[in-house]
């Protein structure tokens, strides 16, 4: 998920942290700091760790996607379900 890169540096810096000890205190490693610095793309575990340590509410790091700002509320279910069957009709298609 799309989260805010800078406020998670912003607040670790303001604890005058290094990413090495922000990833101790998480339990993640070090270069999920990084990438998440640097990308602002997190797991939801990932989230929920830093926002525990750092003491943030979750809806203020994350970023709302594209889609849902548009008004495109599309169901993951959904997509799940065609992109299996948009597969299987490639694969009939194939052996055919």
């Amino acid at each position: 998920m799309q989260i805010n890169a800078a406020l998670i540096k912003e607040n670790r810096n303001a604890k005058s942290w290094t990413q090495q000890h922000l990833a101790e205190a998480c339990d993640l490693s070090l270069r999920t700091v990084q990438r998440v610095e640097r990308l602002g793309v997190a797991s939801p575990e990932t989230v929920l760790s830093l926002c525990a340590v750092l003491e943030i509410p979750q809806k203020q790091i994350i970023v709302e996607d594209t889609a849902s700002k548009a008004g495109l509320n599309i169901d993951p279910l959904l997509l799940v379900v065609v992109a299996f069957a948009f597969g299987m009709g490639l694969a009939i298609g194939i052996v055919l």
